[in-house]
């Protein structure tokens, strides 16, 4: 083996070695930050609102939008 391929395998396993760090670390964090509820943590019922509805009324809205031709159409002389 030459110098170069030692050198190689040597920078090989040690970026391989920072990426395991890197995941065995992330997956840690991951851990430690997870702030979810526990589900036997529960405060009971679910409060909800007052639920309105509303409408608009049909004679505002257009009956069909239409655009502007500016153009002929393709092929047409």
């Amino acid at each position: 083996m030459s110098v170069n391929q030692v050198r190689t395998r040597r920078v090989k396993a040690a970026a391989a070695a920072a990426g395991g760090l890197a995941v065995v670390a992330m997956g840690l964090v991951g851990v430690m930050g997870d702030n979810a509820p526990d589900a036997h943590a529960s405060s009971g019922a679910m409060n909800l609102g007052a639920t309105t509805t509303s409408t608009t009324p049909g004679k505002d809205m257009p009956a069909k939008a239409v655009p502007v031709v500016k153009a002929a159409r393709y092929g047409a002389s």
